[in-house]
């Protein structure tokens, strides 16, 4: 996944795009990616992992803190 700065009032790319996600998880035979994103900005994805899988919370610096779920078994649509 790649991001880039955007003037949404000319619908104008600002810059050149930089990854900011590797290995996102796409669906299977469609190719849409598993993700989403806030009105405020605060992105969610599903890596591309195998095995069983936990929440965690990652800061702008990628730091990561554990949500206190339990972890959960891939599930591929």
């Amino acid at each position: 996944m790649f991001a880039a700065r955007f003037d949404p009032v000319r619908l104008e790319m600002l810059g050149e795009p930089v990854p900011v996600v590797h290995d996102l998880q796409m669906a299977l035979n469609a190719g849409p990616a598993n993700y989403t994103v806030s009105h405020e900005g605060t992105l969610v994805y599903v890596p591309n992992t195998s095995g069983r899988r936990s929440l965690v919370w990652v800061d702008r610096s990628g730091a990561e803190t554990a949500v206190p779920a339990p972890p959960r078994a891939r599930i591929i649509t």
